[in-house]
């Protein structure tokens, strides 16, 4: 989470130094905010991937053939 939020600064800089060298003051405001949305959009989809992973792995912990499922079969049996 940390690492992500670090992403979202270092866009935010890049965008304002390239605004700055391209537009003066005005860019250096355009920039910022291009680089913030970027970097906010980046972290966005990092953090959907991640849970995506995570759900995918639980459900197939959980499934009908993971350890789970398994071993409430083995209690129903007993």
């Amino acid at each position: 989470m940390a690492t992500l939020f670090v992403i979202t600064l270092i866009a935010t800089a890049i965008g304002s130094i390239s605004g700055l060298v391209s537009g003066g003051y005005d860019g250096l405001f355009l920039g910022a905010s291009t680089g913030l949305v970027a970097g906010v959009a980046a972290w966005a989809v990092a953090l959907m991937v991640a849970q995506w992973r995570r759900e995918r792995r639980l459900n197939r912990y959980f499934s009908q053939d993971g350890p789970v499922a398994q071993h409430v079969r083995q209690n129903q049996r007993s």
